[in-house]
């Protein structure tokens, strides 16, 4: 069953949910707000009916915050978000939908919102719900509260939603954008990655081994510098999964192994 379909009919269902008598209203909405912040710490060190226990009580907690505390639309977004996070580690993908629905609907003035619209992007995705994908990336797109490095994920994925029905074209031009002007290094070097990928799929090895150079060129000032970003920049670029598969196409092609290491 598409899981966007499930969430839908899920939103009001799991907005309304009541709090549980065991969750009493506190004297205001942040302390409420901490209370189930709480009972999410009492997860850890938990395993099997017990962790999941824990996780259930933690989830009521969070609703808890809107069920008492309606009229606080912050507490309520930052709360239906925490809850969210709690329902897709558990592989509840329909209910996480609707709790991130609702922390994108009450986070009007908070930064929940954008933070809620690109886990709705990523779960339809995930469900292979294309259309639905696309319109959740391009929302945060166009939310004026989007910060660069929000709006770089957003089109980093957007492209991984185009490969995937195959508009290749649509996938680089937005990849592209990563590249060429991604606020950190490393999204720009994961695009780069990307396009080249794309090139070694269709075939075209010239085209990903002159897109690694490019990725390479644009980021070797960074690459230089002795400081933990220049570390993390030059093992990012080690580890590009395009330039082991252009190696491998590169020595399918010639039926044998290449002489130097490409690009």
């Amino acid at each position: 069953m598409n899981v966007s379909i499930v969430g839908l009919l899920f939103v009001c269902a799991v907005a309304a949910a009541p709090a549980l008598e065991s969750t009493p209203k506190l004297e205001s909405a942040e302390a409420q707000l901490a209370h189930a912040d709480g009972v999410r710490s009492a997860m850890r060190g938990k395993e099997g009916d017990a962790k999941v226990a824990a996780r259930k009580a933690a989830v009521e907690a969070y609703r808890a915050v809107r069920e008492h505390w309606s009229s606080d639309a912050k507490a309520c977004s930052e709360a239906a978000f925490h809850a969210g996070e709690l329902l897709r580690s558990a592989n509840d993908a329909a209910a996480a939908l609707a709790e991130f629905q609702v922390a994108h609907d009450r986070g009007k003035d908070s930064p929940w919102r954008v933070r809620a619209g690109l886990e709705i992007a990523h779960i339809h995705r995930r469900a292979q719900d294309g259309e639905r994908a696309l319109a959740a990336y391009e929302a945060v797109l166009a939310d004026a509260a989007a910060s660069p490095g929000q709006r770089d994920d957003a089109s980093y994925w957007e492209g991984a939603v185009y490969a995937s029905a195959k508009r290749i074209d649509d996938a680089r031009r937005v990849w592209q954008r990563v590249a060429d002007g991604g606020e950190d290094p490393l999204d720009r070097i994961r695009a780069w990655d990307a396009i080249a990928g794309s090139y070694v799929d269709a075939g075209d090895l010239e085209a990903a081994a002159g897109a690694l150079e490019r990725c390479r060129e644009a980021t070797a000032e960074v690459a230089a510098e002795e400081t933990r970003l220049g570390e993390r920049v030059r093992r990012a670029l080690a580890s590009m999964r395009a330039a082991d598969e252009l190696q491998r196409a590169v020595e399918k092609r010639d039926g044998k192994k290449s002489e130097r290491k490409l690009p």
